[in-house]
């Protein structure tokens, strides 16, 4: 619940967020701790570049495509990318574990100077994993990476 702020005026309980003398702390969203989103691949042909010419590692829960970043010529700010592929189910089903993946990565296994670029793809049985199997199961992927 929202309180009024009285040096500002402003009475949450009654007035609408528009109605309130302006933009104050009440209003603040949290400071965010996702992974940024200059972190992100973005680029196409990075994508098609680490499929093609990049090294695959798979398990039975993902395949992780990665490429040096020295051998990809990109302004490609990001690093990383994680696609789950239809096949997998609806569009919530699918979110949910790309941002499962995405949590996972930004607390467990992003490094600062990142020197490949990572994609990371779902497999199915990648849905019956609880959050530590997924953690586990990442980081077996992510340390065969060379």
């Amino acid at each position: 619940m929202i309180y009024a702020d009285p040096d500002r005026g402003c009475d949450h309980n009654r007035a609408p967020r528009t109605a309130c003398a302006g933009y104050h702390s009440a209003h603040a969203a949290p400071a965010s701790e996702s992974l940024p989103r200059s972190s992100i691949i973005r680029r196409r042909g990075v994508f098609d570049t680490a499929r093609n010419k990049g090294r695959r590692v798979s398990s039975r829960h993902f395949i992780l495509n990665f490429i040096a970043r020295e051998a990809v010529v990109s302004s490609e700010t990001g690093t990383v990318a994680f696609l789950t592929p239809k096949r997998l189910g609806p569009a919530a089903v699918r979110n949910k574990l790309r941002r499962r993946m995405r949590e996972i990565y930004r607390r467990e296994l992003a490094q600062p100077e990142e020197k490949a670029y990572l994609i990371w793809i779902a497999r199915p049985p990648a849905l019956e994993l609880g959050i530590e199997d997924l953690k586990q199961a990442m980081r077996e992927l992510r340390g065969r990476v060379r």
